[in-house]
Parts: structure tokens; sequence; C-alpha cells
């Protein structure tokens, strides 16, 4: 790693050294935060980095000449500098064609070499994008660092190693980059973006274990949670001062109104099943009865489901909210409910709204085909064949920026989350109301955006809900209170 140079930015904004910039006035705190503050040579040594770039070895050097001989405490002290956010590690002192940047705790500072007659591949998790300040940026969810690209002559280098290459037939680029080469391969090879190949062009992903992840979803998975990224995360407001957050309901669409009925909370508790029952005995019924699911019955079970029980302001950026009967990340009930009545006495045909706060549906379309595609792709995610069935089926819709103007990192896994809590509290509902009822595990929020006329990055649809009258005679009858 001789050709590896390491520096402190003047902030963890910033890519680059810059001398010209003051040392941060809470030094000693940060250092105390990192726990470099009882070493003696902690402040001298964040100072020299943050000034002028050093190599590797001249790093190393510097920590022996202080005291640091052993490997394991140099390796200590990168590593807790690079909790501060502001370690680089760059292929050259100056006009680097690469700088990588560790962003998690779990980044090895041990620094595997290359073998010279190795052959080598790009993981097929690694991702190139463009950051808001224009460059171009490595990352994997399998790795714990991200790189910067500068120059061109890196997508030639990664477009070879797409498909696996040995070191020799790397191309050496223009004279004054050429020698960096080695040095960004060292990057890659620590960074976790590239593999020696092992059984030929076979990497160690290939395992049974991660074959068995695709791209999105580990990346969805390493970016929403906490471990392997420093990206702001949890309630930062990103949008405060900028747009206005969005209201805790929206406005009703234009309409027929219809009104739907109101059980008598008070009498259901005293009928329901008990919950240990209904938990015991629920599960998921795709089979719908004859006679199918009546108006009333739908109103009762929206009701318990999905109204919206108060509303209330809070003095914060937020300012108003609403209680409903699940709970919801942050209070935030981001969801819309629409329905699709495909078979409902009482009811005719088409979408609806629902609008939660008035207890009423909103009828926003009328059949064409794109609906009956919607009724098609559920049927066929439940294995249904009955054309009349489902006899409703519910699609939840997300404002998006209703959680994404106050979480970053977790807002749409904070919506999926929210989805399947609203999922299961209808399927406990209709346990108790002895209706027949499943989750959908796929839906087509293009088709949703096609029929309801919503912006596809507004408000699209993250889950299904199929809902119907049983088709078995239940133990115990409940009918929906008269």
């Amino acid at each position: 790693m001789a050709g590896i140079f390491v520096s402190l930015a003047a902030s963890s904004n910033d890519m680059q050294m810059d001398s010209t910039r003051a040392v941060p006035a809470d030094l000693d705190l940060l250092l105390k935060s990192i726990g470099l503050d009882g070493l003696a040579i902690g402040k001298d040594l964040f100072l020299e980095l943050s000034r002028s770039s050093k190599s590797l070895i001249e790093f190393k050097e510097l920590l022996a000449a202080k005291g640091l001989k052993a490997k394991r405490a140099q390796a200590a002290v990168l590593q807790r500098l690079a909790l501060t956010g502001r370690l680089r590690l760059a292929t050259a002192a100056e006009h680097a064609v690469a700088t990588l940047i560790p962003i998690s705790w779990q980044f090895h500072f041990g620094f595997n070499a290359l073998n010279p007659r190795g052959r080598y591949r790009l993981s097929r998790f690694a991702y190139l994008r463009r950051r808001e300040c224009g460059e171009f940026i490595l990352e994997t969810p399998r790795g714990f660092s991200c790189l910067y690209l500068h120059h061109p002559l890196c997508l030639e280098i990664l477009y070879i190693l797409s498909s696996g290459a040995r070191l020799e037939n790397i191309p050496s680029g223009p004279p004054e980059k050429c020698r960096q080469n080695g040095s960004l391969l060292e990057l890659l090879l620590n960074g976790g973006f590239i593999e020696e190949c092992i059984d030929g062009n076979c990497l160690p992903e290939d395992s049974d274990l991660l074959c068995q992840w695709e791209f999105h979803d580990l990346l969805f998975h390493a970016r929403s949670r906490m471990g392997r990224h420093n990206y702001p995360g949890g309630g930062q407001v990103p949008f405060l001062g900028r747009i206005e957050p969005q209201p805790a309901v929206k406005p009703v669409p234009l309409g027929h109104r219809v009104v739907l009925f109101k059980p008598d909370l008070a009498k259901l508790t005293h009928r329901d099943p008990p919950f240990t029952r209904v938990l015991e005995s629920r599960c998921s019924v795709r089979s719908q009865g004859n006679p199918p699911i009546d108006i009333k019955t739908l109103g009762e079970f929206l009701f318990r489901t999905a109204r919206i029980r108060s509303q209330h302001h809070r003095e914060n950026f937020l300012g108003s909210f609403t209680s409903r009967p699940y709970p919801s990340g942050g209070s935030l009930y981001e969801i819309e409910t629409y329905l699709v009545a495909n078979n409902c006495t009482g009811l005719k045909r088409g979408l609806y709204y629902y609008d939660a706060l008035d207890h009423a549906l909103i009828h926003t379309a009328s059949p064409t085909d794109d609906l009956e595609l919607l009724l098609a792709d559920a049927r066929l995610a439940c294995r249904i064949e009955n054309a009349n069935e489902p006899q409703i089926l519910i699609m939840f819709a997300s404002r998006f920026q209703r959680v994404s103007w106050k979480y970053r990192s977790i807002a749409y896994a904070l919506m999926l989350k929210n989805v399947g809590v609203l999922q299961a509290t209808m399927n406990l509902v209709a346990t108790a109301m002895d209706l027949a009822s499943c989750i959908v595990g796929a839906g087509d929020s293009d088709r949703f955006s096609v029929v309801s006329g919503i912006d596809y990055y507004a408000e699209g649809s993250t889950g299904e809900f199929i809902l119907g009258s049983s088709a078995e005679p239940p133990h115990q009858k409940h009918a929906p209170e008269r």
C-alpha cells in the first residue's frame, strides 16, 4: 500500500484536505469522542494530517517514531480517525484519480495486498452513481467505504474488471496517471469492490449464501439500517425551511360520495371473539363466498381498521397529526386507502378513495382495462381463478414526501413497515368479522398511477389486500351490527 496517501478533510462533507482551512475549534472534544484524547500524539497527528497528505508508509513511520510500532496499534489509530468521517485514502498526494472514504466502524485497516498473478473481478453488488457534488461515486452494500472517482481512467478500469481481468491486462492510461493504477486497484480491493477470482472467474460472493441475495435487496437492507454507512439517518428534517411539509390529511378528490355505515364500538367490544382466539385462528383465506360482501360490512371493516379517530395539533414543525386504529412511524400516517369494488352488494364496480376523516368512499374511476388488470394481478398473486374475485381489492398508496420530508435513509423502509402494520391489522379484524382476507405479495405501482391519475413519485401503491365474504360457515358467526 505504498502508493496510498492518508489525509484528513476539514469536515466530513469535504472531499480533499485543505491546508487553508482552520482546524476545528472543537478539536479536543472531537479527539475525546474518538478516544484519541489520551494519546500523546493525538492532537499532533490530527494537525499533521489536516495540513498535508502522508503516504501510508510515512504515516506508519510517524506512529512508530512516537512509540506505536505494532501494526494492530497503528490500525487502531486509523480506525479512530475514520470515526470522524474526515479520513481520506487517496491514490496520490495531489491530483489523485480516486479517493476512498471509510463510512463504517467496520472498515478493516489491515490492507490486503494484491496478488500479482491473480485475476480480479468487480463485485455484482458494486454500483456507480452521481453524487450531488457532480462526481462519480462507487459503493457496495458488501463494503464499508465509498470510492470517489476523479478521472475517466477509473471508469475504463472498472469496465475491464466487470468481466474479470489479470493485473497485467489493466491498461496503463496517461503517463501522469498510470502510476496510480496500482493504488487504485488496492483501494478497490480493500474497499470490497473487487475480489480475487477462485475456480476460474468465480468470486466468494457466488457462494450459496450470497447468491440468494439480489442486488436491490441487499442494497436496501444495508442502506436503511445502521452499520454499513455514515449517511444521515432518522428524523433529520432535511427540507425544513425549504419545502412545506405535507398536511396530515390530504384534500379529498372529487367524485360521487358514498357514506359508510359506522358500527357501535361499545357493542363490538362485547360481541367480538376474544383476541387470543382471533390471533390463533388468523390465516390467509383466498377463496371467497357467495353471497358476496355487502357495503354495510365493508363500512364496518374500514371503520375498524383505517378511519381517522381524531386530529390534533402539535407545536412543532410538522403541525397537525391524526390518530388511527393502527400505529404508524412518527405518527405520520402517510398511507391512503383505495378500493377496487369488483363484487360488492350495494356498491357499483370501480375505483374508490377512502375518505378516512369522514368515513366515506369517493368514486374516482369507472371500470377500465387497466382496472381489470389490477384485479387480474391480484388474482395471479393469490392464485385465484374465479373472475368474480377478489370481491374487494384494497390498495395502499403512500404519500412519500409526508415521510421523506422528516426522515433520511429510513423513509421508504418505514413506509413498507407501516403498510405491513396496516395489512396485519386488517387481517386480524377480518378474522374477528369472519371475513375472507389475504395480504397480496405484489402489485403494479405504474398501473395504479394510470388508473388513479396520481403522480408516481408523489403517491404510489406500496401494498395490496383482498377482502370478501367467507366461503366457509364460521364456528361462531359474526355479522356486522344491525
